[in-house]
């Protein structure tokens, strides 16, 4: 371990191959061992935080591994290994789950088929021959829990101690933001494809999906780039040049006004700041960004690209509306595309309160002393008290919750499966008191299970009766984008975006653009106005 590593450095190289030699030692007789995933066991918020206040005098916390593994007959583990002492701290078996499942474990399912059999001869009735078996290619999905089976980790960008400098004086945002989970169901109901709903982070692991970053391929300008390493399953490093990168952009105009008055213009043109990560699930590549602009407001932001999931249709095969014809004998489903963002607050501090604004009319009549001429509207506070309050949905009548438009509700019935599963996609808003390892909102490993009992958001929330006023809170926003497939969308789908603000609103005492150099300015001179 790197004496100089922060305490929420990924995991590097060399404690990679600490982690994979202090468990096949101590776990011998389980081999093979076979690691899923290994990762940063994040230090609790009490440690961390006490180290960030005082980073010379805190004990600096452990440098800790949070291990996953396969071993004999199936079986699968979680374990935790203190890096500095190369003990094992915890080991538990799962029971009844299934740890993510790797790029390595979609390879080898691929070549299994293509060398079965059964496989080989069903592509020969469909005229074609053995030698071309490396041209098929299979559409691998998991399943979660149908009714032949019983009953992760993963991780997008995090962002830890966003601060801010406001006129010299340092202050606290979040403590912490990622992209916690995504479900994509698809809507048709036709079996078997109403087995379809994919956690493309929890049940893939979005970072082991991840692309490289190219200069002058997916991002231009003043470039920092940052590169991962993981591990495989035979315990070696994988490493990945260039997973993220930090670019800044032109943000067109943050600021202009004309005073007709004395002609007098100025005009600030703006800067953002992206931290970026693609990675490719199957078929569709999204592009997660963290857009920090000049003004104060933070914008996450999904791009959705690749190919759409298709499959092909007989000879006068109808839709039924579940999917679109998007090419002759060319069929694509409906589906959603929900992400789950998790906004750990921190607002000047750990204890926040969230409240609800509605801008709705004055209940005052039209001829009232309060409302005369009936045109009185307002921004209506509610204050969200307990977890079971907290449980609201988007309203674009009245502009509620986030700035967040993108926000479809999810489509599948209550006591389907996927909504069982996907608890957190219920409503687009759920908040939370803080509980150190309630970071995976479906759960924290995903594959296989069939929602039962609840895991995730609605295992926390219970009845709902813990108090979130005043206190330490965590966020949580379900938004995306309900997908009809159009022609317009294949064979190439073009990026589309989805984007919410995290924007201030009496945060700061002035507007924070005017700490922006104007791009231009003119003013008349003295006693010469308005030529």
């Amino acid at each position: 371990m790197s004496p100089t590593a922060h305490p929420l450095d990924p995991v590097s190289p060399q404690e990679l191959s600490t982690a994979t030699h202090v468990v096949r030692t101590a776990h011998a007789s389980i081999a093979p061992l076979q690691f899923q995933a290994i990762s940063l066991l994040e230090p609790r918020k009490a440690e961390l935080s006490a180290w960030l206040v005082d980073r010379s005098r805190a004990p600096r916390p452990a440098r800790v591994a949070d291990v996953t593994v396969i071993a004999a007959e199936g079986k699968a583990y979680d374990g935790f290994v203190d890096l500095k002492s190369g003990k094992i701290t915890k080991w538990e078996q799962l029971d009844g789950l299934q740890p993510i499942i790797t790029l390595e474990e979609l390879q080898n399912v691929e070549e299994i088929c293509r060398q079965d059999l059964r496989v080989i001869e069903r592509c020969r009735i469909n005229d074609i021959p053995a030698s071309d078996m490396h041209k098929v290619y299979c559409d691998l999905w998991i399943i979660g829990h149908d009714e032949r089976y019983g009953n992760a980790t993963r991780r997008d960008i995090v962002l830890n101690d966003l601060r801010l400098v406001d006129k010299g004086v340092e202050r606290p945002i979040f403590y912490r933001m990622s992209l916690a989970e995504m479900v994509v169901p698809y809507g048709n109901p036709e079996h078997p494809h109403q087995r379809k709903h994919a956690f493309d982070l929890g049940g893939y692991g979005a970072v082991h999906l991840t692309n490289s970053f190219a200069l002058g391929r997916d991002c231009k300008g003043t470039i920092h780039y940052l590169d991962a390493d993981f591990a495989r399953h035979d315990g070696g490093v994988r490493h990945i040049k260039n997973d993220i990168c930090l670019h800044e952009e032109a943000a067109g105009i943050l600021f202009k006004h004309t005073d007709f008055q004395d002609d007098s213009t100025i005009v600030t043109r703006a800067r953002k700041l992206v931290v970026q990560q693609i990675f490719t699930a199957a078929n569709y590549e999204y592009a997660i960004q963290s857009i920090f602009h000049q003004d104060g407001t933070i914008q996450p932001e999904s791009k959705l690209t690749g190919i759409l999931n298709t499959y092909v249709m007989a000879e006068n095969e109808d839709t039924h509306d579940w999917g679109t014809q998007v090419y002759p004998g060319v069929n694509a489903h409906n589906h959603q595309h929900l992400f789950c963002l998790r906004v750990h607050a921190n607002i000047d501090g750990p204890h926040n309160t969230v409240f609800v604004s509605d801008t709705v009319a004055s209940d005052a009549p039209v001829g009232s002393p309060a409302n005369k001429y009936g045109n009185a509207f307002y921004a209506r506070q509610t204050k969200l008290a307990t977890e079971g309050e907290a449980r609201t949905d988007y309203d674009g009548v009245t502009s509620r919750t986030l700035v967040s438009r993108e926000v479809p509700g999810l489509l599948p019935k209550a006591g389907s499966l996927v909504w069982e599963r996907a608890g957190f996609a219920r409503h687009a808003v759920h908040v939370t008191k803080y509980r150190d390892d309630e970071l995976w909102p479906a759960g924290r490993h995903v594959p296989q299970t069939d929602g039962e009992p609840s895991s995730g958001l609605p295992a926390w929330i219970g009845d709902g009766a813990t108090s979130i006023d005043n206190t330490d809170i965590v966020l949580w926003h379900t938004f995306g984008v309900t997908h009809i497939p159009l022609p317009e969308d294949f064979p190439i789908m073009p990026a589309e975006t989805m984007t919410l603000l995290l924007r201030p609103r009496n945060f700061f005492a002035s507007s924070p653009a005017m700490n922006v150099r104007p791009s231009y300015c003119s003013t008349p001179e003295p006693g010469r106005p308005g030529e």
